[in-house]
Formats: C-alpha cells, structure tokens, sequence
C-alpha cells in the first residue's frame, strides 16, 4: 500500500478545497422570486383569470403535481455556464424522481420558454437535497 507524503497530501486538499470553492453553489434567497419569474407568473394570472390569486400561492398551486418546490428562492450563481448571468429561481427538495421531473416539466411550460437543470451541490442540506434550477431560455 502506498502511503502519501505530507506535501502530497497537502497538494490534494488544495486541489478538493479549489474545486469545492468552483463549484460552490449561490446562496438561497429564501421565498424570493427573480423578476423575470414574477413577471411571468403575474402574465399567467392574467390569461387564466386569477388575477385575484397572490404569486406565492400561485406558484405553490403550479408547482403541486409534486411536493418538488421546497428550500426555494432566488440564487445569482448556478452550477451550469448558462445560468450564471442572471438571477435564478432555485428549489432544494429532498426527493427526486420521475415524478418530480415531469412536474417541474409541466411547471417550465406553463410558463412558458423555461430550462431547468438538476445539480446534487445544494447550499441547503448538502447530501440530502438537489438543487433544481429554473431560467428562462436565451436563444
């Protein structure tokens, strides 16, 4: 078994802590939405007639198919080059599955020109929860 020398194993940790800072993820603004995301939200209240519903409970109401909407808010930094540049609406739940993906789907296209992505490097219970991504589509 090869054991690894103190400066070898100095170097690795650098490295580790090097890319931890990389990939760290934008800290949650907690019950936030980004502008963009209100805006679309209140543009949806109008065409379907509910003008009278809050965008808070118009968002739970969207995002109910699945329990998928938790730990959510706005973040300026994501882990995709796509995401970086503006703010983006993030949700950290603990269960993750097909389900969750088709609901976030449907979530995305009744808002209409929205991506989203999964990433496992959360700010909120790192290990347990994933982070769902949410921004709208640049051409």
């Amino acid at each position: 078994m090869t054991h690894m020398t103190e400066e070898a194993a100095a170097r690795q940790r650098k490295l580790i802590d090097d890319a931890r800072r990389l990939l760290k993820p934008g800290e949650v603004k907690l019950h936030k939405l980004p502008s963009w995301l209100a805006k679309r939200l209140r543009a949806y209240r109008k065409t379907h007639a509910l003008v009278s519903v809050p965008s808070s409970m118009l968002l739970e109401t969207l995002s109910s198919a699945d329990r998928w909407l938790d730990h959510w808010g706005t973040s300026n930094v994501g882990p995709f080059s796509c995401c970086h540049k503006a703010l983006n609406f993030v949700s950290e739940p603990y269960d993750f599955g097909a389900k969750t993906a088709q609901a976030i789907d449907q979530f995305c296209d009744a808002l209409g020109a929205l991506e989203w992505h999964v990433s496992s490097n959360t700010w909120w219970y790192p290990g347990r929860t994933v982070r769902v991504t949410i921004h709208e589509t640049h051409p």
